[in-house]
């Protein structure tokens, strides 16, 4: 049941964007016989985000979902323009959630809060138009960096505490209640009320029994 309802483990290959490459592009005008370099530089390549949500208790939503794959940014091009960014692609995870390299187990970061942002595989930076490399000794350049390549790897999203799984054969018979009143003789203050607790609860169900997660619990004064 652990394995179908609650995931707190999944395995995903990240892969970010390829920066743009800049223009070798020169202006070309009425009038305006040598106009120069104009070539805008490339669109940086799009990041694969984390993001924390608190309406979220699981990473069931991750276990068939492997690669996850952001945008290319766009090349550069005439008048000093510069290419668009590649689209990121975001995660949401529940709070609690410990990013790790799956080669070599380090951890890269934790996500504690709702709405915040890590980047767990960046983005390819965007190559410089030929309009950087103009000097006085040499006015039209003709060439122009390319764009970085994105990044690619495997990655661990785990919950860094799971929580126990309560069970009950009835239904509509307190089990928010118990369970609260249960989770208070476990803790060192078991004499505070159980309304001064804030307990976060998934729910789900198998057949016809139901079970109760609990993801946290924070003190209210």
């Amino acid at each position: 049941m652990a394995s179908d309802n609650f995931v707190d483990y999944v395995k995903i290959h990240c892969s970010s964007g390829n920066g743009g490459g800049g223009s070798t592009h020169f202006r070309r005008e009425k009038y305006i016989p040598k106009g120069g370099p104009d070539g805008g530089d490339g669109g940086r390549g799009g990041h694969v985000i984390v993001r924390g949500n608190a309406q979220l208790w699981t990473l069931l939503h991750l276990k068939f979902k492997k690669h996850i794959k952001a945008g290319h940014g766009a090349h550069g091009s005439g008048n000093l323009k510069t290419g668009s960014q590649g689209s990121d692609e975001i995660i949401e995870v529940p709070l609690g959630t410990v990013a790790k390299d799956a080669e070599t187990g380090e951890v890269l970061f934790e996500i504690t809060e709702d709405g915040e942002q890590q980047i767990i595989q960046k983005g390819g930076r965007g190559g410089m138009g030929n309009n950087h490399f103009k000097s006085a000794t040499n006015q039209t350049p003709r060439y122009a960096q390319p764009g970085e390549e994105g990044s690619e790897g495997w990655r661990i999203l785990e919950l860094k505490n799971s929580g126990r799984c309560w069970f009950s054969w009835l239904s509509e018979c307190g089990k928010k209640y118990a369970f609260i009143r249960y989770f208070c003789s476990q803790t060192r203050n078991s004499r505070l009320s159980v309304y001064n607790i804030a307990a976060k609860f998934g729910y789900g169900k198998l057949q016809r029994y139901t079970f109760i997660c609990g993801c946290g619990y924070s003190w209210n004064h």
